[in-house]
């Protein structure tokens, strides 16, 4: 079972990882097509950066605090919306949820749950990223509702042309933008130009 825990956690890691190069990358085509610069591209990924850090000082997810903030819903369709369920996504609730509940659930019974809930997190890393993206824009720039969900269309349709593939996304990049993406392991993504 321990096994399986960390398969789990290891799937939410590595959706995570991929929803993170495919949207930021389509963010910052999109953008480039309206005229953005790096640094205009830049003071954008550093408020994203802002927003997640914040999130671990409420008890809402980036997906609420959309809707809340921009009136944008990112909820998939076909789920029913609970606010406290979305809690989750944040990681600090998540921490402090499986901190309790480990010390009052039988092992076998914990480690399933924690398992469970993993696997229905995964549908909501996209929408988690799309939020921190969406929430950035309009506190930066003012994006309201319709000019949210403009940006949102033309980053699905550019991830869509490009496959849902980081790769074929970071090859548009270089060559519309003269930039790509970087991640070290473990750090915060950055744009640089292309030498």
């Amino acid at each position: 079972m321990a096994d399986a825990l960390k398969a789990a956690r290891r799937k939410l890691d590595q959706e995570a990882d991929k929803q993170i190069e495919i949207i930021f990358r389509a963010l910052a085509i999109a953008l480039g097509e309206e005229g953005w610069s790096l640094k205009r591209l830049e003071k954008v990924s550093n408020e994203v950066h802002e927003f997640v850090n914040e999130l671990g000082k409420v008890d809402k997810s980036a997906v609420q605090i959309c809707e809340e903030e921009t009136g944008v819903c990112l909820i998939p369709e076909g789920i029913d919306k609970s606010w406290e369920e979305l809690t989750f996504l944040n990681g600090e609730v998540w921490d402090k949820f499986i901190e309790e509940h480990r010390k009052i659930m039988k092992p076998q019974t914990f480690k399933a749950y924690v398992i469970r809930a993993q696997q229905k997190m995964l549908v909501w890393v996209r929408p988690q990223f799309y939020a921190s993206v969406i929430v950035a824009m309009h506190r930066l720039y003012g994006y309201g509702s319709e000019r949210a969900a403009r940006l949102y269309a033309r980053m699905y349709e550019i991830e869509k042309a490009a496959g849902m593939d980081p790769k074929k996304l970071d090859d548009e990049l270089a060559r519309t933008r003269k930039i790509r993406m970087k991640r070290p392991a473990g750090e915060r993504f950055y744009f640089e130009a292309v030498k």
